[in-house]
């Protein structure tokens, strides 16, 4: 039927069409590469895609949509590619646009401060992004220099429900004034 033909094609894109080459971070590093560009392409292609299939949501069963979104596209291929693109703003505006795509009810049934156990990993990432921000300028300044990074990065967290990392965060840095951001 055609939702058995929507979802082979939406696997077969995701298992064939999705390339997100590697390249050394010092390569990666140089803007004006063709390695850079031709990566960057390959990423925002990916990201793309990953718009498109959770776009399905609500019309496909939700497994296969998480599972083809978020297991394949996410923690497969983008996800490699964020942890290899260095911190920062760029990196910061990679998850912003990925965090974009997910589908709003997937985060508001959740409690006990927990995201969907798909995101464990992005959100490990976006917790590291954080404290790469903070070590760029040495610590304690970087709350004066990195509080719109910092905040940025703890929002796209509160956005995926992954509360208690927050939390612990904003306890372990003593950031008090940003507790409002998860209801406290």
């Amino acid at each position: 039927d055609l939702m058995s033909m929507v979802v082979l094609r939406m696997k077969k894109s995701v298992e064939e069409d999705v390339f997100i080459p590697l390249y050394p971070k010092s390569i990666v590093e140089d803007k004006s590469s063709l390695c850079s560009k031709f990566q960057e392409r390959r990423f925002w292609s990916a990201v793309k895609l990953l718009s498109n299939v959770l776009l399905w949501d609500g019309i496909v069963q939700e497994d296969t949509i998480r599972d083809l979104g978020l297991s394949k596209l996410l923690n497969r291929y983008l996800l490699l590619n964020l942890l290899n693109t260095p911190p920062g703003p760029d990196n910061i505006e990679r998850c912003k646009k990925v965090v974009a795509c997910f589908p709003e009810r997937w985060f508001q049934n959740l409690k006990s401060g927990s995201t969907l156990p798909e995101l464990l990993n992005f959100c490990q990432h976006l917790l590291q992004c954080t404290l790469m921000c903070c070590y760029i300028i040495f610590f304690p300044f970087f709350l004066k220099f990195y509080s719109n990074e910092t905040k940025e990065v703890l929002l796209l967290l509160v956005k995926v429900k992954a509360l208690r990392i927050v939390e612990d965060f904003i306890e372990e840095y003593k950031l008090e004034h940003l507790k409002l951001m998860i209801g406290k």
